[in-house]
């Protein structure tokens, strides 16, 4: 993977702006931001645009479209879960 790959990919996802507040019917691919306890922040993909979603506990807090594109989205979310494979795989290397 090229470094300036990741980059990309990272500076896409790294400070999404909602530009309206809607619900959709999201679906993967997801980019989780936090996941603490009961809380939870993510980006997933909707019918019309990419969604930024606020879960706490079993309810939503929040959800609303953002300044994503979704193809440039799912390539970015495509070359993050490539790297985290890539640092899991090196990890394994690492502990035999």
């Amino acid at each position: 993977m090229r470094a300036q790959d990741l980059a990309d990919a990272l500076r896409v996802t790294a400070n999404p702006q909602c530009v309206e507040k809607k619900t959709s019917e999201l679906a993967p691919p997801y980019v989780e931001y936090i996941a603490l306890d009961d809380y939870a922040l993510l980006a997933a993909v909707g019918r019309d645009g990419v969604y930024l979603v606020e879960n706490e506990g079993a309810s939503i807090r929040c959800i609303c479209k953002v300044n994503l594109n979704i193809e440039v989205f799912k390539k970015a979310v495509d070359v993050l879960m490539r790297w985290q494979a890539a640092l899991l795989d090196q990890t394994a290397v690492d502990k035999v």
